[in-house]
C-alpha cells in the first residue's frame, strides 16, 4: 500500500514539470509494453503445456490439441520476435502470430462445454497405468 501512494506522490510530483512527465509516461509506456511481451511469453509456455497434454491424453480431439501446439508456437515466435524488435505485435503483421492462439482458445471452450473431455480416453488411460 505504502508503495502505491508512494508512486501517486511520485507522479504528482512530478506532474508540475513537463520535461520529468514527459520522460515518465514514455516510461510507463514502455513497461506496460515489455509487461505484455512477459504475459504472451507466459501463456505460450503453459498453452505449450497444457496443449501437449491434451494431445497425448487424446481428452479432446487430435485436430484441436494439433491447432492449441501451432497457436502457442505462433504465439512465442511472436513474442519472442516483438522483444528483438522485429516485429509489432500490437498493430500490423505481428498480429497474425496471436490468430491460430485464439482461435484455439475460443474454441476449446466451446468443444468442452458442448462435448467434454473424451472419457473412453480417459478409461483407457487409466486401465493401462492400473495394468502396468
Amino acid at each position: 500500500m505504502s508503495s502505491n501512494l508512494h508512486l501517486i506522490y511520485h507522479l504528482s510530483a512530478t506532474a508540475a514539470n513537463g520535461a520529468t512527465s514527459e520522460t515518465l509516461g514514455t516510461l510507463l509506456v514502455a513497461l506496460r509494453h515489455w509487461t505484455l511481451m512477459l504475459v504472451y511469453l507466459y501463456t505460450a509456455i503453459g498453452g505449450l503445456m497444457l496443449s501437449s497434454m491434451l494431445l497425448r491424453t487424446r481428452l479432446v480431439p487430435r485436430g484441436l490439441s494439433v491447432l492449441g501446439l501451432i497457436g502457442y508456437v505462433a504465439l512465442l515466435g511472436a513474442s519472442v520476435l516483438d522483444m528483438l524488435g522485429l516485429i509489432d505485435t500490437v498493430a500490423g503483421l505481428g498480429l497474425v502470430g496471436l490468430v491460430p492462439g485464439g482461435l484455439f482458445e475460443l474454441l476449446l471452450p466451446i468443444w468442452l462445454f458442448a462435448r467434454g473431455f473424451n472419457l473412453t480416453a480417459s478409461d483407457s488411460m487409466r486401465v493401462a497405468h492400473v495394468s502396468a
